[in-house]
């Protein structure tokens, strides 16, 4: 799987191409290398604005970083626990 130029955000898709970030004074992010859905929620909870997360549409097969990868199933389940984190006001 390659890096996509599209931005997935709470259910909606929006092109972002070409990337620039250079109007980003405090950058606070979290790029995800980890197959369990616990570090990308806790960044969340934790104040990260941008989180960066691998996903993919068939875990066995042998994609780059496809074993760090979220199926949708996950992913879903990833934002919808963000929305709830979010909610509470923590």
């Amino acid at each position: 799987m390659h890096d996509s130029d599209m931005f997935v955000s709470a259910g909606t898709t929006t092109e972002i191409n070409p990337l620039d970030f250079s109007h980003i004074k405090d950058f606070n992010g979290y790029s995800n290398h980890c197959p369990f859905i616990i570090a990308p929620l806790a960044s969340a909870i934790n104040g990260a604005k941008i989180i960066e997360v691998h996903i993919t549409s068939d875990k066995t097969k042998p994609f780059i970083d496809n074993n760090v990868s979220f199926d949708y199933l996950e992913l879903k389940n990833l934002i919808g626990l963000i929305h709830q984190s979010e909610k509470m006001n923590l």
